[in-house]
């Protein structure tokens, strides 16, 4: 059973991320944000964030990986593939054993509805346990996901919710640093 729901949250999620981030949102895209929303509540409630446990050589090879697969994207993003939509508001995904997941954010991302932006956090997470897989690590479907930090300009504007870790909390400002 949890297999299916890992299955619907993934079909509704490249649902949402191919309709939310077009520039007019129908009521359609909104309810699918919300059936979305609940799946994935539903799905990953039981799960914690968790970071990947890397070698130093490991944590730059897979930075590596990571920033040339964004560019990949952009790329795609720019030559009209909606799919990848999501990587124009990135700059830089990074790694790092103590922190987490840095996902720095550019000014675009702020004028996204909490909605956008969750999918975005979303498709940044799938994004990272596939550059994962990418450098030889196994990574299960059901397995945790990654927690993530967002900053714009060096400051923390949002992160994943520790207890459901595909949720997001965001702030129109910054976050204050702990």
């Amino acid at each position: 059973m949890h297999k299916s729901s890992a299955l619907i949250m993934t079909i509704l999620s490249g649902l949402l991320l191919s309709g939310c981030m077009n520039d007019s949102t129908s009521h359609s895209h909104k309810t699918i944000a919300k059936v979305t929303a609940s799946a994935v509540s539903t799905s990953s409630a039981k799960q914690t964030a968790e970071n990947p446990k890397l070698s130093t050589k490991q944590q730059t090879a897979y930075n590596d990986t990571m920033s040339h697969a964004l560019i990949q994207d952009q790329q795609d993003a720019r030559q009209g593939k909606k799919s990848y939509k999501w990587s124009l508001y990135i700059k830089a995904i990074s790694y790092d054993i103590d922190n987490g997941y840095l996902v720095k954010v550019n000014n675009h991302f702020q004028s996204l509805t909490t909605a956008q932006k969750t999918a975005v956090g979303n498709h940044v997470q799938s994004f990272a346990q596939s550059q994962l897989m990418m450098i030889g690590k196994h990574v299960k479907a059901t397995g945790p996901v990654p927690y993530l930090v967002f900053k714009l300009d060096g400051s923390k504007i949002g992160h994943s919710d520790k207890a459901v870790p595909s949720s997001f909390k965001f702030s129109t400002k910054s976050i204050q640093q702990k």
